[in-house]
């Protein structure tokens, strides 16, 4: 297995894996869907701005709490721990030994793409597997997408027993959860079902030498995802992370505290994780606009002043979203960095293999 220190990084050499550029063409595309999801988000704020009324808004700036600041912008970080734990704790079900400094690399990765609809730019995670420690392609997209299926298990979670405590449910919030659930079930059966997969194979593989390729990569997804999604990883995968979006909850109510405004705890959880499913079947880029309308909304159902409904989701916006965004792109940033210098330093030892051979 290629981790820097080794030999070399893997060049795409998996025959199940998408083509996906290499190089430049790759990180190009990247950037360039980064950069437009960026602009989206930038527009829903601006819009929530100005539909908050901007002056006010400076108001309530300038009579924020500054104290809770802090530990504001640190709730959201702590939640990228819990989920770095719960990666780890996937790729070791999949049989991926990766040293830990190069595993937290690839995750903080990931959250460069979080922006993207319902975080399908996560895949990019199982891209640097393969280009760094010759992970197969299909192994890889078997974690990250198990990965994203135990954390909608938990918002759903999260977002049920909100219905529960009575936030949500007179604006939309039992169509949203009861149809995330069968979604969930219906995905997390077919990925545990092997005649199900198989059925889908002998499909693909009538399409002839495209189809035989997609075949390959679905057998090895199928048997990584039944590996990994089994009960006991399932359930305690679920419960780490009812914990860690619980703490993005709480940035609902340290900002309306903040504001002035304090509101019980379990209002903020289930806002966050409402907002969370609304923007997932949105399938916006980050979820823009029905995030933010979602928790700008229910906060203004419970009575919450439009002005402290605003900078309410701005605030969780940022200190979620966009703080998570900007600590992954610095990540992509190094991931990329070292995996070109890994790539000249094979290609000149190849070089010099080849001077010596002519000799």
């Amino acid at each position: 297995m290629n981790t820097w220190g080794g030999a070399e990084p893997a060049r795409g050499t998996d025959p199940a894996g998408p083509d996906e550029p290499h190089g430049g063409a790759s990180g190009h595309r990247r950037a360039r869907s980064l950069v437009l999801s960026l602009m989206l988000l930038v527009v829903a704020c601006a819009v929530v701005g100005l539909v908050s009324d901007l002056d006010q808004l400076r108001t309530l700036a300038l009579g924020f709490d500054r104290r809770l600041l802090g530990p504001i912008f640190l709730l959201a970080p702590a939640n990228y721990l819990f989920r770095f734990y719960k990666w780890r704790i996937l790729l070791s079900r999949a049989g991926i030994d990766l040293p830990a400094r190069v595993s937290l690399g690839v995750f903080m990765a990931g959250l460069s793409m979080t922006v993207t609809p319902a975080k399908t730019g996560e895949l990019v995670k199982a891209y640097y597997l393969r280009e760094i420690a010759g992970v197969p392609y299909s192994a890889g997209a078997a974690v990250v997408v198990a990965e994203r299926i135990l954390d909608s298990a938990s918002v759903i979670s999260l977002a049920a027993l909100g219905l529960l405590a009575g936030v949500g449910v007179h604006r939309g919030g039992p169509w949203v959860v009861g149809v995330s659930a069968a979604a969930l079930a219906l995905t997390v059966g077919l990925l545990r079902s092997e005649g199900g997969l198989l059925g889908l194979v002998r499909l693909v593989r009538r399409l002839g030498a495209p189809g035989g390729r997609m075949a390959v990569f679905l057998e090895g997804f199928g048997s990584g995802s039944r590996r990994i999604l089994d009960g006991q990883t399932f359930t305690w995968c679920t419960f780490v992370g009812v914990v860690s979006w619980s703490l993005e909850g709480l940035i609902v109510n340290l900002t309306l505290l903040g504001l002035g405004h304090p509101a019980p705890l379990p209002l903020g959880i289930a806002v966050v994780a409402l907002a969370s499913l609304a923007g997932a079947l949105s399938m916006l880029p980050g979820g823009a606009g029905a995030a933010e309308a979602t928790i700008m909304g229910l906060l203004l159902l419970y009575g919450y002043p439009r002005p402290v409904a605003g900078a309410v989701t701005i605030i969780t916006r940022v200190s979620t979203l966009w703080l998570g965004v900007a600590l992954g792109a610095v990540a992509l940033v190094i991931l990329e960095r070292k995996l070109r210098l890994a790539r000249s330093r094979h290609d000149l030892q190849d070089e010099s293999r080849s001077s010596r051979a002519l000799r």
